[in-house]
């Protein structure tokens, strides 16, 4: 998935659509995360998060769409004991948001291909 993710992200025609795609299978993947701000964010929302964020982006200047990533980026971060500092993450997302999500991605994906993990994600996580 990473080499088509890395290709939709380098058309400017295919790259919002490939991060929303992105985003929501990370969501799909991790299981329900509580966040600030947005509540719940799981399969059943996480496509609507997405497509919110970025319309709202347009006329705020992505600082939604950066809040979000950052959020779902803390919800890994959070589920699977990710050592990283906030600041860290913040830079990361602030500076190739496109780098973030693939790197969390690939992360998820790991996890998601090992037998037993469906069973893990079973309770939400508090990010």
């Amino acid at each position: 998935l990473d080499p088509m993710t890395c290709l939709g992200f380098t058309c400017p025609l295919t790259s919002l659509c490939c991060l929303v795609y992105r985003v929501t299978t990370i969501a799909e993947r991790v299981g329900s995360m509580e966040v600030p701000i947005l509540g719940r964010v799981d399969k059943t929302n996480a496509l609507m998060y997405a497509l919110i964020t970025l319309i709202a982006s347009i006329f705020l200047g992505g600082l939604p769409w950066f809040i979000y990533i950052f959020l779902l980026y803390k919800g890994v971060q959070t589920r699977f004991q990710i050592v990283d500092s906030d600041l860290c993450i913040c830079c990361k997302v602030f500076w190739c948001d496109c780098c973030s999500v693939i790197k969390i991605g690939r992360h998820v994906d790991g996890y998601h291909d090992v037998d037993g993990y469906h069973e893990a994600m079973g309770s939400p996580v508090w990010v």
